[in-house]
């Protein structure tokens, strides 16, 4: 039995555990509480997807496995990991010659200009090990890292800047734009590592399967600005930043 009577663990969740593992438990035992960033974020999403063709999974399928070219959004990937069920969305899956090349996963985040956070990578990282686990061949799978700009969320240039990026990575090459008023996007390219998902996916299951309570940032910023630090034992910015 998973904890809070769960039947599956979505890849979101597992990421966050690597943000705050107890950032997760206090959204579960309070429930979601709205956040601008994360209003931007789904804004900006359904922005850079709302144009896409929505497709019965069947033919999604025929059409990978015909070997041709296209990309796919919000694929819809799972595993069973060890009886538990692993599953979640993918913002964007490139496919040719019948298996997955890249992987993309957007996030609208302030800190666009810098390396992505260790959560984001286990997302991407993630949602190749279940393209894995469905038996596509990963050989040559990678995953595309877009952090943009919360500003450019109603940029009228953010389709052609995305797809430029989409273009480049493509290319294997990383991207970057800047804007005169220094808002932007970048993406960084990086390579599937099974053993990677594996350790970090095992880590993140021993709390849903109640073999430790949650482990708590060691960072005090990411405290600072949680929307849960009002009902957490465990904040640390009023001690840091007193």
């Amino acid at each position: 039995m998973l904890r809070f009577g769960k039947n599956y663990v979505a890849v979101s969740e597992v990421a966050m555990q690597f943000f705050c593992e107890k950032k997760v438990e206090l959204m579960y035992l309070h429930g979601k509480v709205p956040k601008e960033e994360k209003i931007i974020g789904a804004d900006g999403h359904e922005k850079l997807l709302e144009e896409a063709m929505i497709k019965p999974r069947e033919e999604i399928m025929r059409e990978i496995g015909s070997g041709k070219p296209i990309f796919v959004n919000e694929f819809f990937v799972y595993t069973k990991y060890n009886g538990i069920i692993i599953m979640g969305s993918i913002d964007r899956t490139f496919f040719a010659k019948k298996k997955p090349y890249y992987v993309f996963e957007y996030k609208f985040t302030k800190h666009w200009f810098n390396s992505p956070f260790p959560d984001v990578h286990v997302q991407g990282n993630l949602y190749c090990f279940l393209l894995d686990e469905m038996g596509f061949d990963t050989s040559e799978l990678k995953y595309v890292l877009v952090l943009i700009d919360p500003r450019c969320k109603d940029c009228e240039n953010l389709k052609n800047c995305e797809s430029e990026l989409t273009l480049q990575a493509i290319l294997d090459r990383s991207y970057t734009h800047v804007c005169k008023d220094n808002k932007g996007l970048r993406s960084t390219i990086y390579r599937y590592n099974r053993e990677r998902a594996i350790r970090e996916l095992d880590r993140a299951l021993e709390y849903w399967l109640n073999k430790r309570p949650a482990i708590p940032t060691s960072k005090p910023f990411k405290c600072k600005t949680c929307e849960y630090r009002d009902v957490c034992p465990e904040k640390l910015d009023e001690v840091f930043f007193r």
